[in-house]
């Protein structure tokens, strides 16, 4: 009796160009080499944006460099919650990804990984900060998180 064949999320998979994920012999999807859909030089021939990772990566840095330097002049004003949250989402990566601020589907069936380092806190004169873990919450956690009602996601 063959192993029955492991199971991916394709809502997860569509966030990525399709010629850039590679699939093993059972028909499993591998995205460590792929590159998510993105704005960066759309054009006829290239209708999901560039798809070098190493340049994709620049021009993020680079891009939402840019857009946090606009948000520290002038903030997006809110409460920090879902809606607010999405709107500062939006600002920073609207020239690079078509999602910029919307709700993603996160993979149900295989873990959520972040590629790079953790989440750094600078302060000024600080060249070498501390780096802060992090975690992704289940989807049953974030759900309803920062609505009325729902102050947020216990830590554990």
């Amino acid at each position: 009796m063959s192993p029955s064949p492991r199971r991916f999320s394709q809502e997860w998979i569509d966030y990525f160009i399709p010629s850039t994920v590679r699939w093993d012999a059972t028909g499993f999807p591998d995205i460590s080499g792929a590159v998510m859909r993105n704005l960066v030089r759309v054009s006829a021939d290239r209708p999901n944006g560039i798809t070098d990772p190493e340049v994709l990566d620049v021009y993020e840095g680079l891009a939402t460099y840019t857009r946090m330097s606009e948000l520290r002049r002038a903030p997006t004003p809110g409460n920090y919650d879902l809606t607010h949250l999405r709107r500062v989402h939006h600002h920073l990566f609207q020239d690079v990804y078509p999602w910029a601020g919307e709700l993603r589907t996160a993979p149900r069936d295989w873990p959520m990984v972040k590629l790079g380092p953790d989440v750094q806190a600078y302060r000024n004169g600080i060249r070498n900060p501390p780096e802060i873990p992090h975690r992704y919450f289940a989807a049953k956690e974030v759900r309803g998180y920062g609505t009325a009602g729902n102050p947020g996601v216990q830590a554990n």
